[in-house]
Parts: structure tokens; sequence; C-alpha cells
């Protein structure tokens, strides 16, 4: 078919349902055939053939009038930014044998609520999801090894995630302005060993947080700005406080630092206004600039050791309000 074989076919079907025919192709075909799309103005339905392997990269970019795509079992993969910019999307159902989600391929499609993943998918890419504001709920994360840079970014309608057992690490910004995730949940068993720079920036409703042991390495910014964080338990493995982790977190009342961290970055606690006591355990070296600065009410840093550690110096303190440097008990 050539282009703009339907334009002017102002009643091309009844409620603005697309259905695409099915024709002896072997891959997505479906820009080249709907040409017409930027003449719809009303809602649409989109059927995807069966026997179509593939919806390709940018196939249902800036569609701004999809609001329900109906994708068969014979799809076993979506490309980058498939459907990014479909803001009306509400209705998709990903079939199982699914195993590949491209970049971006769900990027800003802010009227969907809630996805089931097929369980062949091992990694989210970067901004799979990104900026899916009404997203609510998404599950069957259970094959999941690996999540990319801004995934969910600012998914502000998120309200809980469950990391898989089988999980090794969560990228940049990936949670990054989800104000409503209240809830991360991580299974028993957990394989996660790395939460990147600002993987939870600004997750102002997330309350506390048990990180899994066999983490070893949290990003600068990790848990920056979730003003309403009280309580952490970090891991055993962890090997750095690293810059800015809890910067901000205005709410925060109680952390241990475990054994096996060394160092406390920069800013690290800044403006932890409710934080009080802190202990550093002996492994600890090096508190770096403005570690517990702004921290109101501090009172007493105790350490296990005075001769490990190295203060780097500044123009300010290291702290504010701090009264006292104890031998910790």
């Amino acid at each position: 078919m050539g282009e703009n074989v339907f334009n002017g076919c102002a009643n091309h079907t009844e409620e603005g349902v697309v259905k695409i025919a099915e024709v002896s192709v072997k891959s997505s075909f479906i820009s080249k055939l709907l040409y017409f799309k930027t003449k719809i103005n009303t809602e649409m339905t989109i059927t995807v053939p069966n026997g179509i392997i593939s919806i390709n990269n940018n196939e249902f970019d800036g569609w701004e009038s999809i609001v329900e795509i109906i994708i068969p079992d014979t799809v076993t993969s979506i490309g980058n930014y498939a459907f990014n910019g479909c803001i009306k999307l509400n209705n998709i159902t990903l079939p199982d044998n699914i195993t590949s989600l491209g970049e971006g391929a769900f990027c800003n499609c802010k009227s969907i609520e809630y996805i089931e993943l097929p369980a062949g998918i091992t990694e989210l890419k970067d901004k799979t999801f990104s900026e899916c504001k009404s997203l609510q709920s998404i599950t069957n994360l259970s094959s999941v090894t690996k999540f990319g840079v801004n995934v969910f970014n600012a998914c502000s309608e998120l309200e809980s995630i469950s990391i898989s057992k089988e999980t090794l690490s969560i990228g940049i910004q990936c949670f990054i302005d989800c104000k409503k995730l209240s809830t991360i949940e991580f299974e028993e068993d957990s394989k996660l060993s790395m939460i990147d720079d600002s993987a939870f920036y600004g997750c102002s409703s997330l309350i506390n947080i048990s990180l899994p042991d066999t983490v070893i390495t949290i990003g600068d910014d990790a848990f920056n700005l979730c003003t309403n964080l009280t309580t952490v338990s970090l891991p055993q493995n962890l090997e750095s406080i690293s810059d800015r982790m809890f910067s901000q977190c205005s709410n925060l009342s109680e952390i241990v630092i475990t054994e096996n961290v060394k160092s406390i970055g920069q800013a690290a606690f800044y403006a932890c206004n409710n934080l009080s006591t802190i202990k550093i355990p002996s492994n600890v070296e090096s508190l770096s600039t403005f570690a517990f600065q702004e921290c109101s009410i501090f009172t007493s840093i105790f350490s296990s050791s005075y001769s490990p550690l190295h203060f780097e110096t500044s123009q300010k303190p290291l702290w504010e309000g701090l009264v006292r440097l104890s031998t910790m008990p």
C-alpha cells in the first residue's frame, strides 16, 4: 500500500477503532500502513495482526489518540520508544512470549495505570516506563536482573515495588521523583550488589528501608531528598557511605553504620535535622567535608577509635551543632 491510502477517510471505522488487516509480512509494518495517523483526532484501539514478531523502534511514537493496543502472542519484542508519547494509552496487555522491551518503550505513556511484565523479561532498559505519571503498580518482576537508567523516572503515582532476588543492579535515577513510593521490598536470598547514583532520589513517601546484605555499592545521592525516611538498615557488606547518600533526609532519626564501611562521603548526612547521634565503627578511616553539616539537633558522634579517622579540612566544619566527640561504648 502506498502513502496516504486512508487520507480523508473521516468515517473509516466505528467508534474510532482501527484494526490492521492481516497481510503477508515478516515484521511490523504499522507506521507505513497507517500513514494517515496524523489525520485522526478520535480515540483509537489498535489491533496488531497475528503473525507479527516485533513492534519496531518508534512504531507508535507520538500517537496521542491511542487508548488501547491489542498485541498477539506472536510478538516477542517491542522496540525502542515504540509507544513513546502515547499519552492516552491506558489499556495494554503484554503477551507472555515477549522477551525484550526496548529503551523508552513506554516512555511518557501518562495514562497507563497497571503493567504486568511477561515472565521472560530479564532487563528493564533505560527509560522503559519513564514519566508514566499514572502508573500505580507493576507486577511480575521475578525475572528482572537489571534495572537501567531512569526506568521509572517521575512515576509519581507508583506506590510500591518488589525487587526480585534475581536482580543484580538498580541503575542511575531509576526511581527518581517517585513521590508516592512508600514501600520497597527485597526478596529473600537477594543477589543485589549495586544501587547506582540517585536511584531513589526524591522518593518523599519512603519511610523505612532495609537493604540486602549483598549490596556492596550505593551511589551518590541514592536517597537524597527522601524527606520522610526515618530508619535505614544498611547492608553488612557496604564499603562506603557515598556523597550525599542521605542528604536532606530531614526525618532520618536512626541509622547504624555497618562494620565494613571505611569512609563517609561529602555531605552524606547533610541537613538530616532529626539525626542526633551516630556511631562510627572502627573500620571507618575518613570523614569527608560537610558530612554532618546542618544536622541541627546533632549532639554526639561516637567513634570506637580516634586514630584511624582522617578529617578532611574545609572552610566549613564537617558538621554544625556537634557538641562532643566521644568514644563508642
